[in-house]
C-alpha cells in the first residue's frame, strides 16, 4: 500500500477555542478527543483551511509520530498523545450554535487573556534540579561516578538526548564541561541555569498558560517549550544507558 499523500496531523488546543472550528463541524475526516481542558484534533493535511485555523488558534500545539513515538513539534521528548479508539467525530464536540460567552464579564471570549512570557537574565543563584546532554557523555559520566551520587535521580530520551530530573528538593551536580551540558533550576517548570520567566508567575499559572496537561512539565528554552510527560522518566541504570545508545533510542 502507498503512503497517502497527505497524511494525517495532530494538534492540541484549548477546549476554550471549539467555538473556532464551527465551520468544519460537517467534516467527516476531522477526529477529535476532549481531554480536560484541552481539545486534541487529528484531521487530513489536504485540509488546508483547518490547518491554517488550527495554527491561528492561541497555544495551538502540533505533534509528530515518528520512528521513537509522539513528540511535541521541533521537540526532542517523547509526549502522551490519546489513542486512536479516543477519537471521534468532531461533530460530537463542537456545536451548532456560539458558546455562550455572558460569564466571561470584560474578560476575553474564549480563554485567558494574552500573556507573553520572556526569559530574562537573573542574578540569583538557583540550584540545578535538571540537565540536558547527549546520552553518550551521561553513560561515560555514570560509569566512572559511584551509584550513590545518581541513584535517586531521573531520566528521560528521546535518540541520543537525556533530560536528567532530580527529587524535589535534591541537586544534580553532573562534573560534564559545561559546553557539553544544559543545566536548569525548578520543579514544574524548568528553566535555564541563570535565567528566569518574565512577569514572575507560579508554576501553576505557567503551566496554565503553556497549556500544560496534567502530570508534565515545562523544560523552557531559549528556542521554545517543551511539556514532558513525568511518566516518561526512568530509574537511571548503567545497563539501560548502554542498551539505549547501543539501540539508538
Amino acid at each position: 500500500m502507498n503512503a497517502p499523500d497527505h497524511p494525517l496531523l495532530t494538534a492540541r488546543i484549548a477546549l476554550a477555542h471549539v467555538a473556532a472550528l464551527s465551520p468544519f463541524r460537517a467534516e467527516a475526516s476531522v477526529r477529535s478527543c476532549v481531554q480536560g481542558e484541552s481539545l486534541w484534533l487529528r484531521w487530513p493535511g489536504a485540509l488546508n483551511a483547518l490547518t491554517r485555523r488550527v495554527l491561528a488558534t492561541p497555544g495551538a500545539q502540533l505533534f509528530d509520530h515518528g520512528e521513537w513515538g509522539w513528540s511535541a513539534h521541533n521537540s526532542h521528548f517523547p509526549c502522551e498523545v490519546p489513542a486512536d479508539d479516543e477519537f471521534r467525530a468532531i461533530a460530537d464536540v463542537v456545536s451548532p450554535q456560539q458558546i455562550s460567552t455572558e460569564s466571561h464579564g470584560d474578560k476575553a471570549s474564549y480563554g485567558l487573556p494574552k500573556l507573553t512570557l520572556e526569559l530574562v537574565r537573573s542574578t540569583q543563584h538557583e540550584e540545578t534540579s535538571a540537565a540536558l546532554l547527549s546520552l553518550a557523555r551521561l553513560y561515560a559520566w555514570v560509569r566512572a561516578t559511584p551509584e550513590v551520587v545518581w541513584q535517586s535521580w531521573r531520566v528521560c530520551w528521546l535518540k541520543q538526548t537525556a533530560l536528567v530530573l532530580a527529587p524535589r528538593g535534591k541537586v544534580v551536580k553532573l562534573d560534564v564541561p559545561p559546553q557539553h551540558v544544559q543545566r536548569f533550576w525548578g520543579s514544574r517548570v524548568l528553566l535555564p541555569s541563570g535565567f528566569a520567566l518574565s512577569p514572575k508567575l507560579p508554576d501553576a499559572l505557567t503551566l496554565a498558560l503553556l497549556e500544560a496537561g496534567t502530570g508534565e512539565i515545562a523544560l523552557v528554552q531559549k528556542r521554545g517549550v517543551s511539556l514532558v510527560p513525568r511518566a516518561s522518566f526512568g530509574a537511571i541504570t548503567r545497563a539501560g544507558l548502554r542498551l539505549a545508545i547501543q539501540g539508538g533510542a
